[in-house]
Parts: structure tokens; C-alpha cells; sequence
């Protein structure tokens, strides 16, 4: 067996020599006087002793003998025989109870709930009264606090009901829980509907707002469902970054008209999302804007115009026109969750069909251009806020391309035949036709279905 030879075992004596000689003296040796009560206190040991169940066994070698049969005169008073037969007045006194002292009050309280005694515990009483429940009333009200060993912080007291309770924690004395509509009658349903509408009957000017009494009312609309949108799923979009601002190569290639000068991008309303399903990337989707801004205010007209002629019945869309709508960039979708009771609202003055009922906007490039919409094109909406319910939350954020990956390019699916193999779009054509044309008998019965909702009045049960 080879041995390893070494100058030292020792490193450190090596690299880090002591050069210090000793201390000429001894250490000096302090004396702190400590009070043997710190270690005698009866306290010390509860903790050990509530832990610790001891057993009482009696030892018959070492225990005391009880020689029950030898008892010294006068032990049981005078008559010691009646004691054997039940009769205990020697021992137990039969005369009033004597009143006992203030301070041995809490003695007479239940031990199991009561907690540390203290001066503040005892209360002073009538003679020979016990508080009802067994104890005082500091007693009675105290309970135990259980409290695990792993739990976050929190300030606990060891009375809970001196403890504030808040306004939502504190609980109505008149609240009642409220039917439901289902278990009521069709003339109590109506009934407890039109009670809703309470406010709606109060004069403008005496409206208040519920927690800010100086802000009054200043025009009141109807609130009802949007018919045109309903049947639509609305999502809820967050960017991480601008997604109107311009990119270099969005300038040097020609793509847009300006780059980024602040202004509102005309291209943003009409933006195209297209999912990439990729087995590895589920999460990735494409964005898509107009080629320019003349094509986006060009394609917002052309959707008016044939969303007119449907209105009117007369069906004539120039299918033959196209709208070319560029590829920008690729989003990942970072937090997906769904929404209740959540809404979106479209207000409408009644003059006329929205939106672009004509007006002024301001390009990419900071001209402004005047719009002037349909005169008595399409039906007129009645005045009010049209409410269109969002069903899901969506946060996006610009993704990045892995060091060499080329994301024009997508990775082969198993799961799809070579023909339907998906591949990058860096351009879409877009025709504006009628929806009732190009959607599926089955997507129009889903329609129809939750349009009937809101257009309908509700069956009579």
C-alpha cells in the first residue's frame, strides 16, 4: 500500500504560525456572587412536571403501616362507635358554613378553567355567594389559547373578548339571510326584483353618493345588456411593454408611417392575435397590425360599412378588397385566470350609431385627418350603457428568442400530418365579409343561443 509523504499534517502551523509567546501571568479567575433563589423557585419546575406523569406506587417494604384496627381513644370524638356507622358529625361541622375571606375566594372557582390567579382575579362578593358557572367572573370569561409551535406571527391575548371586533367581523343584530330567487313564486320574484329599483324612482337631484356626500348626480342612464357584443367572449389584456411603440425595424423596413413620436397608433384597435400551438409552447401567441395607418383607418371603415349593409339587409360587401396586416412580434401569455362579475361598458348618447360618429384623429406621424361617420347609416341605439360581461384576464409580455433559435421557424409536430404542419405567418391578408357567411351552422346556434338571452324575455314558469 503506497503511503503519501508530507512535510506537516498541520496546514495552518504552516501558513499561520503563532508568534505570540504566552502570557507571563495565569488568567485571572472572577468571582460572581449568584443568589441561590434563582434556582429554587417552585416555577422553575412546572413546565418539567406537567410534561412528566410520575406514578404513585406504595412499596409494601418501605411504606408506613396502616393498622386500621388500632385506634387511640378520642381519635373520632366521644361517640367513636357511631362514626363506624355513618355518623360523621365528629368530623364534617353541621352549623352555618363560616364566611370565607376575600382572598380565598378564587378557591372556591373551577380549577380546570381557570387560568394563572392574580390579585386582579378575586372580586369581592356577598358572603357565602358563588358566582354562577362555578368561578369569578374573570374566571368564567378566561379561556385557554391554544397555539401550535409553527404558526405565523400574530399579537394573541389571553382574552379573547376584550379583543375590537371590526365591521366586518361584527355581526348585525338585524340581518336576515335573504331568499332566493329560485325558491320564491313567480309574483314574489317580481316583487323582490322591483325593489330594486328603488333608487331609480328618486328625483336626479336628491341622488347622493353612498360614501362621498358632496358629489351629486349629474345625469342618470339605463343600464342594459349590449346585444351586438354579448355573444362575443371579452378578455381582459395586460402588456408588460407599449405594445404600440415602434420598433427600429419597423422604420427601416418600411412597416408603419412614423417611430414613435407619442402619438395615438391608429394600428392598435385593430390588432390581430394568432395562437402558435407548439407541443413545447402552448403559451405563445403572434401579434399582427395593419400595414400602415392608411390600411387600419381604410379597414375600420370597411367593418362600418359592412356591418351597415347587414343591418339593412342589402349584402353588398366587396369581397374581392383585402387588407394586409403585418407580423410585429410574439407575446407569451404569463398569468391566465378567469373573471366573475366582471364587466365592460360601451355608453351611448342616442344621437346616432357608435362609434365614429365623426371627428378628429391623430396619426402616428402627428397629422390629424378628419372622420365623418355614417349619416343615418344602420339602426340607432336607444341612450344608455351597454354592459357586456369579460370572462377571462390574460397578462402578456414580449417574448425573446432563445440563443439560436430562428422564430420565423417552427419545430416539427408529431402529432400533425406534413400538410397541416404549422407554420409562420409573417403576413395575413384580411376580407371583411358578413359573419352570418363564414361562421359554421354550429357556432351560429351557440350564437343565436346566447343572444336569445338578453333579446328574449325571460319564460313564464
Amino acid at each position: 500500500m503506497a503511503s503519501r509523504n508530507s512535510k506537516t499534517d498541520l496546514i495552518v502551523r504552516v501558513r499561520y504560525q503563532q508568534k505570540l509567546p504566552p502570557p507571563p501571568f495565569p488568567p485571572r479567575l472572577l468571582h460572581i456572587p449568584t443568589s441561590p433563589h434563582r434556582y429554587a423557585e417552585a416555577g422553575a419546575l412546572n413546565a418539567l412536571a406537567s410534561e412528566r406523569e410520575v406514578p404513585m406506587i406504595l412499596d409494601g417494604e418501605l411504606g408506613l403501616p396502616l393498622e386500621m384496627g388500632k385506634i387511640p381513644d378520642g381519635a373520632y370524638g366521644d361517640g367513636e362507635e357511631e362514626y363506624w356507622i355513618g355518623n360523621r358529625s365528629a368530623i364534617v361541622p353541621t352549623g352555618p358554613a363560616p364566611t370565607p375571606h376575600e382572598d380565598d375566594l378564587f378557591l372556591l372557582g373551577d380549577v380546570a378553567a381557570a387560568g394563572p390567579s392574580s390579585a386582579s382575579s378575586s372580586f369581592v362578593g356577598t358572603p357565602g355567594h358563588i358566582p354562577p358557572g362555578g368561578g369569578t367572573p374573570a374566571m368564567g370569561e378566561r379561556r385557554k389559547v391554544d397555539v401550535s409551535w409553527l404558526r405565523r406571527t400574530e399579537y394573541l391575548s389571553s382574552d379573547p373578548g376584550s379583543k375590537v371586533l371590526t365591521d366586518k367581523q361584527a355581526p348585525s343584530a338585524h340581518k336576515t339571510d335573504e331568499p332566493l330567487l329560485d325558491s320564491l313564486s313567480r309574483d314574489a320574484r317580481a316583487k323582490t326584483i322591483a325593489a330594486t329599483f328603488t333608487a331609480a324612482h328618486i328625483p336626479l337631484s336628491e341622488l347622493r353618493h353612498p360614501s362621498k356626500a358632496h358629489l351629486r348626480a349629474e345625469e342618470a342612464w339605463d343600464v342594459l345588456p349590449d346585444a351586438e357584443l354579448w355573444p362575443n367572449q371579452l378578455n381582459l389584456v395586460r402588456f408588460g411593454e407599449d405594445p404600440g411603440e415602434r420598433a427600429e425595424k419597423e422604420g427601416t423596413n418600411g412597416v408603419g408611417t412614423g417611430g414613435g413620436h407619442g402619438f395615438l397608433d391608429p394600428r392598435l384597435p385593430r390588432a390581430l392575435f394568432r395562437p402558435v400551438e407548439l407541443p413545447a409552447d402552448d403559451n405563445r401567441v403572434g401579434y399582427y397590425l395593419p400595414v400602415s395607418d392608411q390600411v387600419a383607418q381604410a379597414y375600420t371603415k370597411k367593418r362600418e360599412r359592412v356591418l351597415d349593409d347587414d343591418d339593412e339587409g342589402e349584402g353588398g360587401a366587396d369581397e374581392e378588397e383585402g387588407f394586409e396586416f403585418v407580423h410585429v412580434r410574439d407575446y407569451e401569455i404569463t398569468t391566465t385566470r378567469n373573471l366573475v362579475g366582471e364587466y365592460v361598458f360601451v355608453v351611448h348618447d342616442g344621437l346616432g350609431k357608435e362609434p365614429d360618429q365623426g371627428g378628429e384623429t391623430v396619426t402616428s406621424t402627428g397629422e390629424k385627418e378628419e372622420e365623418v361617420g355614417s349619416a343615418g347609416g344602420g339602426e340607432k341605439r336607444a341612450r344608455g350603457a351597454y354592459f357586456t360581461p369579460v370572462k377571462m384576464a390574460q397578462t402578456l409580455r414580449k417574448r425573446r428568442p432563445r440563443r439560436g433559435e430562428d422564430p420565423t421557424v417552427f419545430a416539427h409536430d408529431p402529432d400533425r400530418s406534413e400538410e397541416d404542419q404549422l407554420v409562420f405567418w409573417d403576413k395575413i391578408q384580411v376580407k371583411v365579409t358578413p359573419i352570418d357567411e363564414v361562421l359554421p351552422e354550429a357556432e351560429k346556434e351557440d350564437r343565436e343561443k346566447e343572444l336569445r338571452t338578453v333579446l328574449e324575455p325571460p319564460r313564464r314558469v
